[in-house]
């Protein structure tokens, strides 16, 4: 099986799990702001509020708010850790996250789709450097159907089909 079959076969296999972007600019979800799961404290939240300000300006002037995923918003609905933190409600321990998934996932939620994957496109190339070539970041957008999820459930689902994806791309 050739690594074309091999995408399409995950992607047939997953499709109900993903949203299409189109060239809309529709937002969807509370925000505009990015959960940021396992991304390397290297890049400090001051630089990825300069990126956001950079590569989107309509999210940024609306007050683009950023959190690192703690234990804290695990076991939160998605739906009610994006508004914690978009509110600025959430509380956050001092500490890191108890468990590491190797692939960092930056969530963003009430970002038009150009201007998230203008920031992906940024952020990740940022991450990847910083983690010397050994991460690269998935992108997600919140959608409809992974509102309720936990947000374990979400981030894990997301960073394990982008790894699952990432290795079926290396054979």
């Amino acid at each position: 099986m050739g690594l074309r079959e091999s995408i399409a076969g995950f992607l047939q296999n997953t499709q109900k799990d993903f949203v299409k972007l189109d060239d809309g600019e529709a937002a969807f979800g509370p925000g505009p702001s990015i959960l940021l799961y396992q991304v390397t404290l290297g890049v400090t939240d001051e630089e990825i509020q300069d990126m956001v300000e950079d590569a989107a300006p309509i999210a940024h002037r609306k007050g683009c708010r950023l959190c690192r995923v703690t234990d804290d918003l695990m076991d939160m609905s998605l739906e009610e850790a994006l508004n914690k933190v978009t509110s600025g409600k959430v509380q956050l321990s001092a500490n890191e996250m108890t468990t590491t998934a190797p692939i960092p996932v930056l969530l963003f939620s009430g970002f038009q789709n150009d201007e998230m994957l203008n920031v992906h496109t940024v952020l990740s190339n940022e991450i990847y450097e910083e983690t010397a070539g050994q991460s690269l970041a998935a992108c997600a957008k919140a959608v409809p159907n992974a509102m309720q999820k936990s947000c374990r459930q979400v981030l894990e689902e997301i960073s394990g089909d982008h790894q699952m994806s990432m290795q079926k791309e290396g054979n």
